[in-house]
This record gives structure tokens, C-alpha cells and sequence, in this order.
């Protein structure tokens, strides 16, 4: 089957004959052409079933405004234990270094980790140390995404990763989708060089035509005159 290519679509064909296969950013640097003309190519290439379109999304993550803060301070739990290693500390001790919702997350996580007691007593519950703590995954986690944006793939095999996005503004995850284009295999076989040449110019100017033309009776009339005044 023969088709009908604008230009547009003739340079993307060119490039993608040249390449297999380029992202929509790749054929704007090969072409030449604007974003916008080669969006409208591909899709009019696609409509003809002369070109592929598949579409991946790469997701990265980078920490965010606590795991920053977790980053240069240590996580609240970690801020605990430190506050607590020369000996019990009061609840309201404890608050005055930890607070709003920093406070409640240090008690969980500790207790969670095995790393402190808390004893009541007559004048208030004390937390003390029960054990040294040591690195957790979380932390590890954290130095190891610092204040880069990583690639979420290497990241998933952390199990730290999933308790750390359940933790208010830690990790921000990042969404970048990329359409890649590719000859179909009718693309493959178009020969650009016995193409048919008559595509209509979408964006070529229209042709000025005249709205009226003289009436063939005036122009007797005007033949007639001249003759009579010769």
C-alpha cells in the first residue's frame, strides 16, 4: 500500500530508519523540528499504523522535608535514645527536646526496636535505655538516598523503603513518563525516495483565487467597442 507522507512524517521516518527507536526529546534533537510538530507526526504516523508508541514510567525518590531533617538530626527514635544514654528521663524531659509528632513517633519506634523501658513511677513515667542501639534499615536507608533523587528500582529491594513512605513527608516519590517511537513493520518497508511526493502542505498558505471573473457578454461588448474605435 502506497502513502500519502507530509514532511513532518518523512523526517521522523528518516530518523527512526537511522534509529529504531527514540524517545519524542530524541527526534526533536534529530530532526530538528519543535515538540509539537513532532507530537503531531507520530500521532499522524500512528494513525496509519506506520509507527509504535509505547509508553514507560520511570519512578525515583528523593527524600523529603522530615527525611531531610532525619538526614542531619537522626530519626526521633535515634534523637531518643540519644537523650536518654546518661540516664532516665521524664516524659515532659523527654518533650522538651522531641516535640509534636516527633515525640509519639520516638516512643513507637523505640519501643519497637527493643531499645528502651518505661517505668512508671509516683512522679511520672521514665524512659530509660534497655539496649545499645544499632543501625536500623531505616537509617540505612536514608544515608544512602541522602540529598540525591535514586532510581526506585535498586531502592524497592530495601525493606526499609515501605515503613519510611509510611512516615509523614520522608520519602517524596518522583514520576516521569517517557513515550518511545518506533517504525511498525509497514514503516519498516516505506522507501522515502519513491514516495509519492503530492502530500498536502497542512501548513502551507492558502492559494489567493479570485472571487469573480468578467461576465463572457462583457466581454463581446468590450471586444465590439474596440473595434468600432479602430
Amino acid at each position: 500500500m502506497s502513502h500519502v507522507l507530509h514532511d513532518i512524517e518523512k523526517q521522523i521516518v528518516k530518523a527512526l530508519q537511522s534509529e529504531p527507536n527514540l524517545t519524542e526529546e530524541q527526534l526533536v534533537q534529530k530532526t530538528k523540528l519543535s515538540m509539537d510538530q513532532i507530537r503531531r507526526g507520530v500521532e499522524w504516523l500512528r494513525q496509519k499504523k506506520l509507527a509504535d508508541v509505547s509508553e514507560t514510567i520511570k519512578i525515583s525518590s528523593s527524600l523529603g522535608k522530615n527525611g531531610l531533617d532525619s538526614l542531619k538530626n537522626g530519626l526521633p527514635e535515634r534523637r531518643l535514645v540519644n537523650l536518654v544514654k546518661d540516664g532516665p528521663k521524664t516524659f515532659d524531659e523527654i518533650r522538651s527536646s522531641l516535640q509534636g509528632p516527633d515525640f509519639n513517633a520516638a516512643i513507637a519506634n523505640a519501643k519497637k526496636n527493643d531499645w528502651i523501658s518505661i517505668e512508671k513511677m509516683e512522679t511520672g513515667s521514665k524512659i530509660s535505655l534497655k539496649q545499645e542501639p544499632v543501625q536500623t534499615p531505616e537509617e540505612l536507608m536514608i544515608s544512602t538516598i541522602g540529598e540525591k533523587t535514586i532510581s526506585s528500582n535498586p531502592l524497592s529491594m530495601f525493606p526499609a523503603l515501605k515503613p519510611l513512605m509510611e512516615r509523614p513527608d520522608f520519602i517524596i516519590q518522583h514520576e516521569e513518563k517517557t513515550k518511545a517511537v518506533s517504525l511498525s513493520e509497514p514503516g519498516k518497508k516505506i522507501d522515502l525516495e519513491k514516495l509519492d511526493s503530492g502530500a498536502i502542505d497542512v501548513e502551507a498558505d492558502v492559494p489567493h483565487v479570485h472571487a469573480a471573473r468578467i461576465h463572457p457578454l462583457k466581454d463581446t461588448i468590450n471586444e465590439i467597442g474596440k473595434l468600432l474605435f479602430i
